[in-house]
C-alpha cells in the first residue's frame, strides 16, 4: 500500500507543479502579433490586447502608427492606426517623442475613443490602440 500511496503521491506533485508552470508560462507570454490584421480592420478587434510593430509618428498632427514599407509623412485612413495616449500620461508621451519614425512595437487595447454618436476629427481613423508601452524592435 505504501508504494501505491508513493505513485499517487508522485503522480499530484507533478501535476501541480505542471499546472503551476503552465499559469507562469500563461501570464508571461507575450501578446501575439497584431500587425497585418490590426492595420487592415482595427474594427473588428475592438477589445483585444495587440501588440503592433510598425513605423510611430509622434507630432503635432500625425500620432500614428504605419506598417512597414508605407509612407508614414502621408496618413492614409488605409495605412495607419492612431496611437492614444493619455494626456496626463507625460512619461509615456516622452517615449513616443523620443521614438518618431522609429520602427516600434506597440502594445495596447484597441478602443473606439469617441462617445457614443460623435466622431474623432484629426485622426486617420475612428479606432486607435490605447498604449501600454512602446518599445523599439530588436534589429
Amino acid at each position: 500500500m505504501r508504494l501505491g500511496s508513493a505513485y499517487f503521491l508522485g503522480f499530484w506533485i507533478i501535476a501541480l507543479a505542471y499546472g503551476e508552470a503552465q499559469s507562469i508560462c500563461a501570464k508571461e507570454a507575450p501578446i501575439a502579433d497584431s500587425t497585418p490584421q490590426v492595420f487592415r480592420d482595427a474594427k473588428a478587434m475592438l477589445g483585444q490586447e495587440v501588440a503592433v510593430k510598425g513605423v510611430l509618428r509622434w507630432t503635432f498632427e500625425n500620432r500614428n502608427l504605419f506598417p512597414l514599407g508605407t509612407d508614414p509623412d502621408e496618413p492614409s485612413q488605409v495605412y495607419c492606426l492612431p496611437v492614444l495616449i493619455g494626456r496626463t500620461d507625460s512619461a509615456l508621451q516622452r517615449i513616443a517623442e523620443s521614438f518618431d519614425r522609429s520602427v516600434v512595437v506597440v502594445k495596447g487595447r484597441i478602443i473606439d475613443p469617441a462617445p457614443p454618436g460623435q466622431a474623432i476629427i484629426g485622426s486617420c481613423k475612428p479606432i486607435g490602440i490605447e498604449v501600454q508601452s512602446i518599445e523599439p524592435t530588436k534589429k
